[in-house]
C-alpha cells in the first residue's frame, strides 16, 4: 500500500482487478487520490486495463470514473518534457537540445536542402560554438 493506492506489486494475481479475495466486486467512488494515481500511470503510458490492475479496481470503473485522467494524462506529460526541452534549448547548455528544437519546430534539415518555410535559403553556421559548449561535446 502506497499513499492509499495498492501497487501492482501487492496484488494478487489469483484475484481478479476489482474484486476480493471471494469474487464480489469491489465497491468505488472517485477520490482526488485515485484521480492523481490515474493521472500518473496514464502520463506514464499504461491504458485502463493496466491501471485497473495496479490499483485492484475494475477496468470499466477506470473508464467511469476516471475518464478525464485517461485522456489528459499523456498530454500533460508532453507538455512538461516539451518545455524542459524548450528550457533545455533556450539555455545554450545542450546543442542537441537546441537543433532537435530547431528541427522538429522551425522546420531546419540536415544537408544543403535547408531553406526557409516560406521556400527562402537559409544557411546557418556557428562561429566558435556555443556559450559553454566545448567542440564535440555538450557542456
Amino acid at each position: 500500500m502506497h499513499g492509499g493506492v495498492i501497487i501492482g506489486a501487492e496484488h494478487s494475481s489469483t484475484v481478479a482487478a476489482g474484486r476480493d479475495e471471494n469474487g464480489q466486486t469491489l465497491p468505488h467512488s472517485r477520490n482526488d487520490v485515485t484521480a492523481a494515481e490515474v493521472l500518473r500511470l496514464a502520463g506514464l503510458g499504461l491504458d485502463d486495463r493496466e491501471i485497473a490492475v495496479v490499483l485492484n479496481m475494475r477496468p470499466s470503473f477506470v473508464r467511469l470514473w476516471y475518464r478525464r485522467e485517461l485522456e489528459t494524462g499523456a498530454l500533460k506529460i508532453t507538455v512538461e518534457v516539451a518545455q524542459a526541452m524548450l528550457r533545455l534549448a533556450k539555455s545554450g547548455k545542450s546543442l542537441a537540445a537546441s537543433v532537435f528544437w530547431l528541427k522538429s519546430r522551425a522546420g531546419w534539415r540536415d544537408g544543403s536542402d535547408n531553406a526557409g518555410r516560406d521556400g527562402t535559403s537559409l544557411t546557418v553556421r556557428v562561429v566558435g560554438g556555443l556559450p559553454g559548449v566545448e567542440p564535440g561535446g555538450e557542456g
